[in-house]
């Protein structure tokens, strides 16, 4: 028995979204407006996913279908979506400090690695050791320094938090080819001289 989900119904608001997001940057299906008005362009969409998914093609929703592109919808909001964030843990005002071991620090020297090949001024990174090392202090004092923390080359959640937010910011869309790369490298002699107009030097 088929289920057909009623005219403006919040319900069909959901599965227009559910497809919108299904085929988000797919061309040949039709970007569905959630509207809550199961018309022709739904019932097409619909009848696309039940063909592709090898179901029973009516263009209508049954409770088989249903699960499927809620299935699929699931699936694509991991695949599609902003991906997982990470949030190590400190306890209340700790503080990792100069000598100290911590398991963090093969994190948070990796993204010291990543953000010296974007900034010039950066320090020389150290390997991720999980020791907090001279280079490493280095690096967190960079840190604090540029974003306008007390400069002590401890790692607490506060200069955490603003190496979470650089690296976020500098490494984009994690192409490789985000805008900030060009911004965030000082212009060669002859980059600056072409920017005012003079000739580069050959």
């Amino acid at each position: 028995m088929k289920y057909h989900i009623p005219l403006e119904d919040s319900s069909v608001r959901a599965l227009q979204t559910m497809l919108r997001t299904i085929y988000s940057g797919v061309p040949a299906v039709r970007q569905l407006i959630p509207d809550g008005i199961y018309g022709q362009e739904t019932q097409e969409v619909v009848s696309y996913f039940q063909r592709e998914r090898g179901l029973l093609n009516t263009g209508a929703v049954d409770h088989e279908s249903w699960i499927a592109i809620v299935d699929a919808f699931r699936d694509a909001q991991i695949r599609k979506g902003p991906a997982e964030g990470l949030y190590i843990v400190l306890q209340p005002d700790q503080v990792i400090r100069q000598g100290e071991e911590n398991i963090h620090l093969y994190l948070i020297q990796g993204m010291f690695e990543a953000l010296a090949r974007f900034y010039e001024d950066a320090p020389s990174p150290a390997p991720p050791s999980g020791f907090h090392d001279t280079k490493t202090a280095a690096s967190v004092r960079w840190l604090q320094d540029r974003s306008g923390l007390p400069i002590n080359g401890d790692i607490d959640r506060n200069t955490w938090r603003h190496l979470s937010h650089l690296y976020r910011s500098t490494t984009g869309d994690g192409s490789g080819t985000y805008p900030a790369r060009v911004l965030q490298r000082r212009p060669t002699t002859d980059e600056g001289s072409a920017r005012n107009g003079q000739p580069a030097t050959v």
